[in-house]
């Protein structure tokens, strides 16, 4: 069965008309590299020029999965008894 508004209860609804949704503006309109004092405090690091994105390289990584093997249930680290 499809959700309709309709069919929504009137709870919904009061909660409907709370939310409101509002574009954010581009903070970073305006910004520039020399502007963030981190930036500026390590000049010699940041060139002026980027020279392009670097080349696509593929990635290879997978998991095995083998069948019929239960995943580990365990904690990470031992916990005190209380936890």
């Amino acid at each position: 069965m499809p959700f309709r508004l309709t069919n929504a209860p009137a709870v919904f609804m009061d909660l409907m008309d709370q939310i409101s949704a509002k574009k954010e503006e581009d903070k970073s309109e305006g910004k520039q590299l020399k502007d963030v004092p981190v930036v500026r405090y390590f000049s010699e690091v940041f060139p002026e020029d980027l020279p392009g994105l670097p080349p696509a390289r593929p990635v290879e990584f997978q998991i095995d999965i083998i069948l019929g093997v239960a995943p580990v249930a365990q904690a990470p680290y031992r916990l005190d008894p209380s936890e």
